[in-house]
């Protein structure tokens, strides 16, 4: 400490301790040699600094240039339809690029951007490969807008997730339009009057009824002998579920497990007696309107036209 104390005061700065008495004051030194000193510092430190950036800029360059860091594959990670290609296509990334100059924040901002994709993360595996892991949208229903057209109104589809959230399944002519995947999806009826808006999720407590019914739905027994075509919410306080083997059934917004299980009681009398269920309503509590007919009628064939022969003339 007091070899430090000594160096400092040579050089004009005076410590934080005061003198002590009987110890002379050390000489100092002449302001030339404490300038010299000085320069001769900031001098070193100077090329120092300049000469890290040097070798930094010649790694770089090295790195850089380097075509075994050239971006050329990657991998793809998903759980949906979107294929490598397409991905490819939204991420910006070019090939031949070099993989460490990639702004990967970029790139995941650019798969963010794509209404299909609802989670998405990038990361590098050196020496030439990125890997995109990607969690999509799962569509629940298919929706019809309708868009003027120069010549006609046209009718273009649009795809709806759990959540609500509205998007549009086609971003160009791309794979997914030749997959087509959605068209399998219930359809979605009567929501011209709502404020429903692509890009957004929707809060209205039908469409949010139409969700859970058809998640109430899919969990039970009856959707290994059926499947729900379309459900209509265009009806005041009721939902319309028809199913893809001619049944029309009416629904309130609440207790749709309970329901369900009912329609599948009223199903396997159906069946006990030889009857079609054509119709019922189970959005009244206690009284359940039930249309049916009898199964021999529809499995009747339709007859065929007699034809008659002409005889020919001589």
């Amino acid at each position: 400490m007091d070899i430090l104390r000594r160096m400092l005061d040579s050089l004009g700065i005076r410590s934080s301790r005061g003198p002590v008495f009987g110890e002379p004051d050390p000489p100092l030194l002449p302001r030339r040699f404490r300038l010299s000193f000085l320069f001769q510092a900031l001098a070193l430190v100077a090329c120092l600094t300049a000469l890290a950036a040097m070798v930094w800029s010649g790694v770089r360059h090295l790195v850089l240039s380097n075509e075994m860091f050239a971006f050329e594959s990657f991998v793809l990670e998903t759980d949906g339809h979107i294929s490598k290609r397409q991905a490819m296509r939204w991420s910006g990334a070019e090939r031949s690029t070099n993989i460490l100059a990639l702004d990967l924040a970029e790139t995941k901002r650019n798969l963010e951007r794509v209404p299909l994709i609802r989670e998405v993360a990038v990361e590098r595996i050196i020496p030439d490969c990125l890997r995109f892991t990607l969690q999509e949208r799962k569509p629940v229903f298919r929706i019809g807008f309708l868009v003027p057209g120069r010549e006609r109104i046209r009718i273009r589809p649009y795809l709806m997730d759990r959540t609500g959230y509205v998007y549009s399944p086609f971003l160009d002519t791309g794979e997914l339009e030749q997959q087509r995947y959605w068209k399998g999806l219930p359809e979605l009826i009567g929501v011209g009057a709502l404020p429903i808006y692509p890009g957004e999720k929707s809060v209205s407590p039908k469409i949010r009824g139409a969700i859970r019914l058809l998640e109430s739905f899919r969990e039970s027994a009856l959707a290994e002998r059926f499947r729900i075509r379309s459900i209509d919410i265009s009806r005041r306080g009721t939902l319309v579920a028809r199913t893809s083997d001619g049944q029309e059934v009416t629904f309130g917004l609440e207790s749709f497990a309970e329901r369900i299980d009912r329609w599948k009681r009223i199903l396997d009398r159906a069946r006990r007696d030889d009857m079609v269920l054509l119709g019922l309503d189970l959005s009244l509590s206690n009284n359940h309107p039930i249309r049916w007919e009898p199964r021999v009628r529809r499995s009747l064939p339709h007859p065929r036209p007699r034809t008659v022969a002409r005889n020919r003339q001589t």
